[in-house]
């Protein structure tokens, strides 16, 4: 075999982390194969970059460049070229165009699960592509009908398997990774430490989580939240002993364990959701297994941890990981399998540089390269911008935009795409969190259609482990992604109005939940001409994109139409079938297993003398400092030492958490993100609100309701209300002050005719049918046979 110039296409080689770390390993297996290598970083480098990974990697005299990607049509010499980011399979379509005669290897690094559906993977212009395992080849052919596929490990080239110690008993947990959580699902691993730390009370148990990313503000934020500041520790020095925790969602080799067993630490790993890396390492005993059952896995860590592995075992393991994945003349074996799976089916139209198909447009980087230097020369011979045009960070900035956006750009005619029927869309709160009609509704459509794809609009990062929890996945809400899947989406499900930014197309559906029976005046009926008249332009585009209303009742449907003016929307469907989110309380109210698995999530016990007051007021617009005049403070210590105070704040002022999570340690407040209100209805023993919705929603608990009237005046002159609450409910708003509002609280009671009023009138079609009525007449049927 003669020697080869390969080029290499990573995104930042001088970075840390397992496909950084591969591709290290790949440069000095084709290295010592006898080839020369070419390296085309995506991202900013220097020499000062390049020299030092030289040095530490012991390459500094072989034959080795390194260049950005601008510069990929700068060598002929390259026959073949290795692209080892998936995000980066579309720079095969310039790749091609340059060098039509090259072989291009396209690498899988990132778990199938995790390609995205909007990830264009240029196969077309791709000869073959690299997974890790047989198993991942098979999927990966049959999930995109690309016969192309071979399967080989990455390099084992910096991992020693020379026998050591490994260590035994130990209290220390350590996770090393790239801070993403939607991959690596680190959040978990905090969750795991609560359970153990503040429900088993292991109070010496440590984890120690190091790396780097955007994922770290949000693991603060879980430290903070669950208190446990003296047992989790972020980049902090490692102890000598310890043993290494992974809860990655998905992996394609796990590089992480094997380097952790080689330097003798056990480990604990989760099975994977697609169970590639329990295939590879079921068989060492080095490493125990969980699999997200936070209690079991809680119980089990507690347990490996007390348990040390004998020499004879640790010796094994490292025999067969020599024997499974260390290969000698890993170069030679990778051109086999490359030539080997070209055979298979090389397309022969564009390995001759034929045209390419009409609905792409390719963008020669030359070309481009080229009029950046000539814009930057007639820019620089103006005297003020020429000393700003040439800073350093200016042409940085300059040439990521041009590359990254022009240099392989193509255009897509197809603004739609296939609206797939299977396909659903679905948004509470824009994304703000994951709960009400739309949850309740997904879940039940996952339940009977589990084929099904369903995304979830999602904010943050704390909105996302919430929609995990229930095994879907999040897109983020406004970026190109939700776009995109949006207009795939055959059903659109949301409970108060899409971004503007989103078109519906014919072929859609848009079932509208709306998040609340109405009280105060919306839209066309605020008393505030002003401010009415300014909701009522904004709506109206808003309210013709739906095609379902859902409604509690009669009365329900009548307010939402004079709000919303729903005459004018003469396609509009209403399904007056009841709610998702209240046919959860009918099924729970009197459930002791459902308040007991609330109880652990929120309060991390099962206490059953507790009992917990729920407020939750209306926001208002005035950017208040508080949400009430009273000193809650005051009021939790005038009551009784068995009750404690739930704040439920509206998403819109949820920056005032952290003040009443600090109030007192009887008083709770809730990151939203991560609250489900039915839940905490179900946990309270009484509710506090003023002119919210929610308190007719919680008249199915059959429990005590407070109306804590403070603005009241105000109120309805600016807003308004549909009807007098205490005409009808008998519910009464009063101004209380912390001593009278105590006393509202412990007043005993024999039934609350209000709760009856209220889901018998208002309420009436709530009930425990009310999901599968919806799916029926949505036509959403059952795929299990």
């Amino acid at each position: 075999m003669s020697d080869k110039v390969i080029g290499i296409i990573g995104y930042n080689l001088f970075a840390s982390g397992g496909t950084s770390r591969s591709n290290k390993n790949l440069i000095k297996e084709f290295l010592n194969g006898g080839h020369e290598v070419v390296f085309f970083n995506n991202e900013p480098f220097n020499n000062i970059d390049s020299t030092r990974l030289s040095i530490e990697e012991d390459i500094l005299d072989r034959k080795i460049s390194f260049k950005e990607i601008s510069e990929i049509n700068c060598d002929f010499r390259i026959t073949t070229f290795i692209i080892t980011r998936e995000s980066m399979f579309v720079y095969a379509k310039s790749i091609r165009y340059i060098f039509p005669n090259s072989i291009i290897v396209g690498e899988i690094h990132a778990p199938l699960a995790l390609i995205k559906e909007t990830t264009d993977l240029s196969l077309d212009y791709i000869d073959c592509v690299r997974v890790s395992t047989p198993g991942i080849a098979r999927e990966f052919e049959l999930r995109y009908q690309f016969a192309n596929v071979f399967s080989l490990n990455v390099s084992l080239n910096h991992i020693s398997t020379k026998i050591e110690d490994v260590d035994s008993i130990t209290n220390n947990l350590v996770v090393y990774s790239r801070f993403e959580d939607d991959v690596k699902d680190i959040s978990y691993a905090i969750k795991l430490l609560h359970y153990v730390v503040n429900i088993l009370k292991k109070y010496s148990i440590t984890l120690y989580i190091n790396g780097y990313g955007p994922s770290e503000k949000l693991y603060k934020k879980l430290i903070d939240y669950y208190s446990l500041q003296k047992n989790v520790y972020i980049n902090k020095g490692l102890p000598d002993e310890y043993t290494y925790l992974s809860t990655s969602r998905f992996e394609t080799f796990g590089y992480s364990i094997i380097e952790s067993l080689s330097n003798g630490h056990k480990v604990i790993s989760y099975n994977g959701e697609d169970n590639v890396i329990k295939d590879l390492y079921s068989n060492m005993s080095g490493i125990g297994w969980i699999d997200k059952d936070l209690t079991k896995d809680a119980h089990y860590i507690i347990s490996f941890l007390e348990h040390s592995i004998t020499e004879k075992d640790y010796r094994a393991d490292m025999l067969l990981i020599r024997k499974l994945f260390s290969l000698e003349k890993y170069s030679e074996i990778y051109f086999e399998k490359v030539q080997d799976a070209i055979l298979k089916a090389r397309n022969e139209s564009l390995k001759k540089g034929t045209l390419l198909p009409e609905e792409f447009k390719v963008i020669n980087i030359s070309d481009k390269i080229k009029k950046y230097k000539g814009l930057r020369k007639k820019i620089t011979k103006l005297p003020y911008l020429a000393k700003i045009i040439n800073h350093p960070s200016v042409l940085k900035a300059i040439k990521k935009i041009i590359l990254k956006n022009s240099s392989l750009e193509y255009l897509n005619y197809n603004s739609y795409g296939k609206i797939r029927e299977n396909y659903f869309f679905i948004e509470s709160f824009h994304g703000a969190n994951f709960t009400g009609d739309p949850k309740y509704l997904a879940i039940a459509i996952k339940k009977v259609k589990p084929e099904s794809k369903i995304f979830i609009s999602s904010k943050n990062q704390l909105v996302d482990i919430e929609v995990r929890n229930f095994g879907f996945e999040p897109i983020r809400t406004g970026s190109q992604d939700y776009l995109t899947l949006f207009n795939k989406c055959k059903t659109i499900i949301i409970n108060g109005n899409t971004l503007d930014m989103l078109i519906k197309h014919p072929n859609q559906r848009v079932i509208q939940t709306w998040h609340g029976f109405p009280l105060k005046k919306m839209v066309n009926d605020i008393e505030s001409k002003k401010e009415r008249d300014r909701q009522a332009r904004d709506f109206f585009p808003r309210m013709m994109k739906w095609d379902y209303l859902l409604t509690s009742s009669d009365i329900n449907t009548e307010l939402l139409r004079s709000a919303f003016r729903l005459e004018k929307n003469q396609k509009l469907i209403f399904f007056e079938e009841g709610l998702p989110k209240n046919q959860y309380l009918i099924k729970n109210k009197a459930s002791s297993d459902e308040i007991e698995k609330l109880k652990l999530k929120y309060f991390f016990n099962k206490d059953i003398d507790k009992k917990y007051i729920l407020y939750s007021p209306t926001w208002r617009r005035n950017n208040r400092k508080r949400v009430t005049q009273l000193n809650l403070k005051l009021l939790i210590e005038k009551l009784p030492l068995e009750y404690e105070l739930i704040v439920k704040l509206h998403p819109n002022e949820s920056h005032l958490c952290e003040m009443y999570r600090n109030m007192h340690h009887r008083i709770h407040c809730f990151y939203n993100e991560l609250v489900d209100i039915q839940e905490l209805f179900l946990l309270s023993n009484c509710f506090i609100s003023d002119y919210s919705s929610a308190i007719f929603d919680y008249a199915h608990t059959d429990k005590k309701i407070i109306i804590l009237h403070e603005d009241s005046n105000v109120y309805r002159k600016n807003i308004g209300f549909y009807f007098d609450l205490e005409k009808l409910t008998g519910l009464k708003g009063v101004k209380y002050n912390e001593t009278s509002l105590v006393e509202a609280i412990l007043k005993e009671e024999k039934g609350y005719l209000y709760n009856e009023i209220i889901t018998s009138q208002l309420l009436s079609k709530d009930s425990l049918d009310t999901t599968v009525n919806l799916l029926s007449k949505f036509g959403i049927k059952n795929d299990m046979k």
